[in-house]
């Protein structure tokens, strides 16, 4: 429509220019196939002007005609991805309403033509989880065997067919599961991104928390001179003494329960003063040294401490 009106102008400043500077124009004759045309200068402009607009709607025509079905195709493809996202918000509503079931079936309704179709196994996943979330009442309970299994089939292809997205797919399914307790499956779901990102701060923080909630003291002691190398403002050095203090705990408690004694000196040896530096891991060590039948080594234990803190007031 633009170039019609520019053609259009063009015209009519030739036809201007012509009669304002050729008012006595010559005539001009054109015989084509036996027509023959006589007409003045200016009219000769005027027809080839003419012609040549005439030719560029012709051209204009016959492109379109030839483009249609392609038009047609690229505004069937636009109505379908706009009823997919469509869906896709429907789907978010639904989990919002609770109706994990509804939720899934809207969200993966739509995966092949949505503008986002990773969104859409994402929105299906999570609803699979909030059926495993005994907070969100009304969501419609499912055996975990066979939700863990749809996650691991949607989360496969989502594997296959968006790799990069997949990535964060993952880490998002394992905050999900932390947040649900369930340890065993996200410690499964986060070892890949570790083997992938041995360095990465915020997967060995996953990992950390994974390990304490799993309660595998050991395996989190190997992780801590690594952790003692983040600079993540996250783990600070408060956090980082808890976490030690945790694993003290924990390897304090699974020596007293096999009576080893030689165990429970060397983990007290070994610690930190600042990490042993604190009434409950001194209570559960002396704890765990009267249960393993060193009534007197626990009472100095008790009696050193005490001074201490007597020394202190």
């Amino acid at each position: 429509m633009k170039r019609l009106i520019v053609w259009i102008v063009l015209l009519a400043a030739a036809v201007a220019a012509a009669i304002y500077f050729l008012p006595g124009a010559g005539v001009a004759m054109v015989e084509f196939a036996g027509w023959r045309i006589e007409t003045t200068a200016v009219g000769l402009v005027l027809i080839v002007l003419v012609v040549l607009i005439g030719l560029q709607l012709l051209w204009r025509l016959i492109a379109g005609i030839l483009n249609l079905p392609a038009r047609l195709r690229r505004r069937s493809a636009e109505q379908r991805r706009r009823a997919a996202d469509e869906k896709l918000l429907r789907a978010w509503a639904e989990r919002q309403r609770r109706q994990t079931e509804s939720a899934q079936r809207y969200a993966l309704a739509g995966v092949e033509d949505g503008s986002l179709p990773p969104m859409h196994f994402q929105v299906a996943i999570d609803a699979l989880l909030d059926g495993l979330d005994p907070s969100r009442q009304g969501a419609a309970p499912r055996g975990r065997d066979e939700t863990r299994q749809e996650i691991d089939d949607l989360f496969e292809t989502v594997w296959r067919r968006f790799p990069k997205f997949a990535e964060f797919l993952r880490l998002h399914i394992v905050q999900r599961l932390i947040a649900l307790r369930e340890v065993e499956w996200a410690q499964v779901m986060v070892e890949p991104l570790a083997e992938t990102h041995p360095r990465d701060e915020a997967i060995l923080l996953i990992r950390a928390q994974l390990l304490e909630m799993a309660g595998e003291y050991d395996a989190l002691a190997r992780l801590l001179p690594t952790l003692r190398r983040i600079k993540d403002k996250r783990l600070t050095a408060d956090e980082l003494l808890r976490i030690e203090r945790v694993v003290l705990l924990g390897r304090i408690e699974a020596a007293s329960r096999s009576r080893d004694l030689d165990a429970l000196s060397r983990l007290w040896a070994e610690a930190g003063r600042n990490v042993v530096d604190n009434p409950a891991v001194t209570i559960a060590y002396a704890e765990a040294l009267a249960r393993s039948g060193a009534e007197t080594a626990a009472a100095r234990v008790l009696e050193k401490r005490l001074g201490r803190v007597l020394e202190a007031q």
